[in-house]
């Protein structure tokens, strides 16, 4: 089937590449890791690399997180992170919570959302040494927020100056 997969790939036939996937993610096929993770990788394709995460996260190994995080960060796919955040749920990762704090204010609502969500669920795993450092990185977001809401209060007051 891996080979089947990468031909499916090449040849562009993403319906037939889905099915193969969804097959290894529903028998969490640690074997078609490899696989999986060189495409996730070098796909350009969003539907092939969010089904692939899915996948990743049904099939559970921790070696995924890694590669979910550095696809996160990836400049490319900014407007399309929701599904990998969802995919790490299945995952422990409050060693990533810096970033998940930093994603709270993506004007994307559902990245927005699944950071919070991550948040929440990691919690239990952070030290309250920890926590204390989490709380001043937030301390730090909402006043940038806060100074981006003065500076668009400040721009509408222009409009209406006139």
């Amino acid at each position: 089937m891996i080979k089947k997969l990468k031909k499916y790939i090449l040849e562009g036939n993403i319906e037939e590449a889905l099915k193969i996937i969804e097959t290894f993610s529903n028998e969490k096929n640690d074997l078609a890791l490899p696989i999986l993770l060189e495409l996730f990788k070098t796909t350009d394709n969003n539907i092939v690399r969010n089904q692939i995460a899915l996948a990743l996260s049904n099939i559970g190994n921790t070696v995924a997180i890694e590669p979910l995080i550095k696809m996160i960060l990836n400049p490319k796919t900014q407007k399309s992170r929701g599904t990998l955040l969802y995919s790490l749920k299945s995952f422990e990762c409050s060693h990533h919570l810096s970033l998940f704090i930093k994603l709270l204010s993506d004007r994307s609502f559902e990245v927005s959302r699944e950071a919070f969500s991550l948040i929440e669920l990691s919690l239990k795993n952070v030290s309250n040494f920890d926590k204390e450092e989490y709380i001043n990185l937030l301390q730090k977001e909402i006043e940038l927020v806060n100074d981006r809401l003065i500076l668009l209060t400040e721009a509408k007051e222009l409009f209406l100056d006139d």
